[in-house]
């Protein structure tokens, strides 16, 4: 019974044959450790779908009862703690896993023909991964998280033309109200999670179609005039399966990942729950989640001449060099010992993120 049931799935659906099809594809022959980032950030990712949807149907999207359903959800549900232990956690390894990812795929060129595209919508990820994190942040409803949201949308407004009418569409209006919680409740969990899916769908389908960057070698140059051929041609000698040969490395380190998570969950918990919201208390000292504190810290110790303009244009000029980058370099060597001025910019990038953090952490603002 169980085979006609499956035989009849395949004959509607043709789903096995593609989840065969995806399992068998050849991959390049030691691939490592180094490749499991990708596919340990889409468990992370599943994993805060299946806990928000929970989260969600205790959850009060309004102004009056927000704060007082989270402290439900904290204290008095069923499992409600562990949820959001859970989901707090695989918000901030979702984004440190996606961080990492592209940290590997950039150090080894892995953007370079065919997978500029892959490296572009990759970018995207990341952003949209970001603003899930900061809008999860308000949701909480707590002082803290709506002061963030106030202080965030007041450094949006700044950035010229788009700026004000963009922080308009997060408050719902020209300042917080009633449809601010609605607001970054329908983008937090129908809005953003929708481009998510939709391209993940297109990044896993661009590494099927492109293939996994094979691991670099030193004098190995890409060619686009000829990479593809010479790609295939490597697959039909030394290619192997990707499962298992290669993906039991990304189920184990995907389930070890989901297993540091809950145990986080159980042994620190979630966030503390901060004061009811106050819009008049002028003495508020709102901090970001750990994955903001570096950029709170960045703002924070500009010079008031130039901190309008780097809100407005900091954003604006990563993203053009994050899209440029596959496009006007996507041929050459892709070996990090040819390629040393890519480990120094990422070398200084950490050094700086982590002492930014550490000022951030530290210092009463």
């Amino acid at each position: 019974m169980f085979k006609k049931i499956l035989d009849w799935i395949e004959d509607k659906t043709g789903l096995i044959t593609t989840g065969k099809l995806l399992l068998d594809h050849p991959v390049p022959p030691n691939t490592g450790w180094l490749y499991v980032f990708g596919s340990a950030t889409f468990f992370c990712f599943i994993l805060q779908v299946i806990t928000g949807i929970a989260l969600a149907f205790l959850y009060q999207r309004s102004t009056s009862t927000a704060y007082e359903s989270l402290k439900f959800i904290n204290s008095d549900s069923q499992l409600g703690h562990l949820l959001r232990g859970i989901h707090y956690f695989g918000a901030s390894a979702m984004i440190f896993l996606v961080g990492i990812h592209m940290i590997r795929v950039y150090l080894m060129a892995a953007f370079k023909y065919p997978r500029e595209l892959s490296w572009i919508t990759g970018a995207i990820l990341l952003l949209l991964t970001v603003t899930m994190g900061f809008t999860g942040q308000l949701l909480r409803w707590d002082s803290n998280g709506v002061w963030s949201a106030i202080v965030g949308a007041e450094q949006a407004g700044r950035v010229p033309f788009v700026g004000k009418p963009f922080a308009r569409m997060f408050l719902g209006g020209e300042t917080l109200n009633g449809l601010t919680v609605m607001r970054f409740f329908s983008i937090h969990v129908f809005l953003i999670p929708a481009f998510l899916f939709g391209l993940i769908g297109i990044h896993i389908s661009m590494v099927v179609r492109n293939g996994i960057s094979e691991p670099p070698s030193a004098g190995q140059k890409v060619d686009p005039k000829t990479y593809k051929a010479w790609y295939q041609e490597m697959l039909k000698i030394k290619g192997v399966p990707f499962w298992p040969d290669a993906g039991w490395r990304d189920l184990a380190f995907g389930l070890a990942v989901m297993i540091v998570i809950i145990l986080l969950a159980v042994l620190i918990g979630p966030p503390d729950i901060g004061k009811p919201p106050d819009v008049s208390d002028i003495d508020a000292n709102p901090r970001p989640d750990w994955y903001f504190l570096w950029i709170f810290a960045l703002f924070a110790l500009m010079p008031r001449g130039i901190e309008s303009f780097a809100i407005a244009f900091s954003p604006v000029f990563i993203g053009i060099v994050l899209i440029l980058l596959p496009l006007l370099n996507n041929s050459g060597e892709r070996s990090t010992s040819r390629r040393p001025w890519s480990v120094a910019i990422v070398t200084i990038m950490i050094i700086t993120i982590a002492t930014l953090w550490f000022i951030g952490k530290k210092s009463p603002w």
